[in-house]
């Protein structure tokens, strides 16, 4: 029962509206980290995949450690921009004869990228209220 609480509570709070600044924390906390394992499995996906991978996980690490170190409004857009950026690229790749499982992960990504700058402006709202 005690673990059913907490999977609600975990769900809520990183699907729930955020209702103060320990929600947004939270969210842009968990979410920084996400991007920095996601982009240390991109440089290390690196010798598979080419030298763009690389570039793509060092900006993830570098601002997903931004983001849940500092909670920057700049960073959640900036990463927001590159991960809307290697969505319209892949979608490009996909129209050219690509498989479409290609444009399902960066959707994902997408949105966990939306959720960090709705997190990241959220916490600063209720910082200064």
């Amino acid at each position: 029962m005690f673990e059913e609480s907490l999977e609600k509570a975990f769900l809520k709070r990183l699907f729930g509206p955020i209702e103060d600044a320990s929600d947004a924390e939270y969210v842009t906390s968990g979410l920084g980290a996400m991007w920095v394992v996601l982009g240390a499995l991109a440089c290390l996906l690196v010798i598979r995949i080419g030298a763009v991978a690389a570039v793509s996980g060092i900006l993830y690490v570098v601002l997903g450690l931004l983001l849940r170190l500092a909670q920057s409004r700049i960073t959640a857009i900036v990463l927001l921009f590159i991960v809307g950026l290697n969505w319209v690229f892949l979608f490009a790749h996909v129209l050219g004869g690509g498989r479409l499982v290609h444009v399902l992960w960066p959707i994902v990504f997408l949105g966990a990228a939306v959720r960090g700058a709705q997190a990241a402006f959220a916490y600063h709202r209720w910082r200064l209220s």
